[in-house]
């Protein structure tokens, strides 16, 4: 193992070797840390008053896309900041369903690629924390320094997605991305941390360059019959900080000892190197890892480290749910009182990745759908008097269906004196750590209606047979500005789209 000062001479040197592109500029400390766990939220926020904004969840290769929950569903058990640490493991086994060999070579584009949408689906702060502790002897992915880094930059790069990720992949001589279309996840909301393990072999040959890493971290325990690897650790903090990125600790934490020392000095670690963020590894109840039967160690927690706690920082701040950012815009010219009534609309699209299909509902049950972005300007003759709320959508791949809708802009139309024939309007309620809404919805439709759904923006929806009733309920779990969408089939397949804004607390 290399000292501090060996550590220190390394982490000056390989800063001035960063890969052009990189973020040149230091990486201020947090003023407090952003506290979290890994383990259940809520059982730790008993045990020791926390609060936790980061809450970490150990996945498996392919989990929240072929097994197990949907990463949207997983995210928001997650929230506000999830924190999703990538690893090799096959469904209910300890055995690899990939090497980093494999995934270096491109094997494991079409999960990465899965992951890559859903986080944009997501819209919010996520810590994405692949392979960690990497110079553990005792990780599937302890393998050859050299692969690894080709692994990890080749996650990183299809994470983060954009037009970029061709010429970047070219320029490390990795494979071409062989998964579905990307979107762009750009950094400081999305933030993909590297972190070893304090008491491991010698991290430094595993560093992928700083052109790959958004946070560097570093884990350390203390075990039974060892005291913790503090040199090493605070060496990590040097090297992460020569090369001027934030640091993290994503694990830290007791095993099979209760040891209030070692909190207490956790703590004033913290208030010193003010880390971005920590994650106290709680594991499940009953484990080695536990506070729960760990009395001394729970009180210290209690007393020092939740005090610490500091605010959800201007990065993990913003909408939430799709269609929520202002990427599409649909204006329309006044329609008149008479009918028939030709209305034109101007069509403003920025969405971040290409729109290859568009599709607009009028609102009386007429659609229109084409290829590639919509046109600048749309026009409609509407020929029966309504109030009606015409709804856009852009799609930047298949499948081109209404459940999977992300970017989507309405406006109104009033056409003589008639009622609108469909309408959804939301009226939230604080209770605790959640909103509670109750949408009411008004229909006036004169076909037959045969099916119904809404897409609350927080990634929840399903489709109902039948007519929607007069009233429906969500709770949103995480604060944030959602966008829901009401989507109601006529017989016939025509359909008629209203929206509601809703802000949860």
């Amino acid at each position: 193992m290399r000292s501090a000062a060996v550590w220190l001479a390394i982490g000056a040197l390989l800063s001035a070797l960063v890969c052009a592109g990189a973020r040149a500029v230091a990486a201020p400390a947090a003023s407090s840390p952003i506290l979290g766990v890994s383990g259940s939220a809520m059982r730790f926020k008993a045990q020791t008053g926390q609060t936790s904004a980061v809450q970490q969840a150990f996945l498996g290769w392919g989990q929240g896309s072929s097994w197990g929950s949907p990463f949207d569903v997983l995210f928001r058990s997650l929230g506000p900041i999830p924190m999703i640490h990538i690893g090799t493991l096959a469904k209910r086994s300890q055995r690899p369903a990939i090497t980093v060999q494999a995934i270096a070579a491109g094997a494991g584009d079409a999960y990465l690629g899965d992951l890559n949408r859903a986080i944009s689906t997501w819209g919010r702060a996520i810590y994405i924390r692949p392979l960690a502790e990497m110079n553990n002897p005792h990780s599937p992915w302890a393998t050859a320094p050299a692969t690894y880094r080709k692994a990890f930059a080749r996650i990183y790069l299809i994470i983060h997605g954009g037009p970029q990720v061709a010429a970047r992949l070219a320029r490390l001589r990795l494979p071409p991305y062989r998964g579905p279309a990307l979107e762009t996840n750009p950094f400081p909301r999305v933030r993909v941390v590297w972190s070893p393990l304090s008491g491991g072999n010698d991290p430094a040959p595993y560093w992928p360059g700083s052109a790959y890493v958004d946070v560097g971290g570093a884990d350390i325990y203390r075990e039974a019959g060892s005291s913790p690897p503090w040199q090493k650790f605070n060496a990590l903090l040097a090297f992460v900080r020569a090369h001027r990125r934030p640091f993290a600790i994503p694990e830290w934490g007791t095993f099979g000892v209760d040891d209030a020392a070692f909190v207490q000095q956790m703590c004033a670690f913290l208030k010193k190197a003010r880390p971005e963020t920590e994650e106290f590894y709680n594991g499940r109840p009953g484990s080695e890892f536990d506070l729960g039967n760990k009395p001394a160690s729970r009180a210290a927690y209690r007393g020092c480290v939740t005090r610490l706690a500091g605010p959800l920082p201007s990065w993990a701040s913003g909408v939430a749910g799709p269609g929520a950012e202002p990427r599409l815009s649909l204006a329309a010219r006044a329609a008149g009182n008479s009918t028939p009534a030709t209305v034109s609309f101007a069509v403003t699209a920025r969405p971040p990745t290409a729109i290859v299909h568009w599709e607009i509902a009028y609102g009386d049950g007429v659609t229109q759908a084409g290829s590639g972005p919509p046109p600048p300007v749309l026009t409609h003759v509407y020929a029966k008097p309504g109030s009606y709320e015409p709804v856009l959508a852009a799609f930047s791949s298949p499948p081109f269906t209404d459940s999977s809708i992300r970017y989507f802009a309405s406006t109104y139309v009033q056409v003589g004196s008639g009622p609108a024939p469909l309408t959804i309007t939301a009226s939230p309620q604080r209770q605790g750590v959640s909103t509670k809404v109750v949408f009411r919805i008004t229909s006036q439709l004169r076909r037959p209606v045969t099916s119904w759904q809404i897409m609350y923006g927080d990634g929840l929806a399903g489709v109902r047979p039948g007519a929607p009733p007069g009233f429906a309920g969500h709770t949103y779990t995480a604060p944030g500005r959602y966008r829901v969408l009401l989507v109601v089939t006529e017989s016939g397949g025509a359909k008629v789209f209203a929206t509601a804004d809703v802000t949860a607390a």
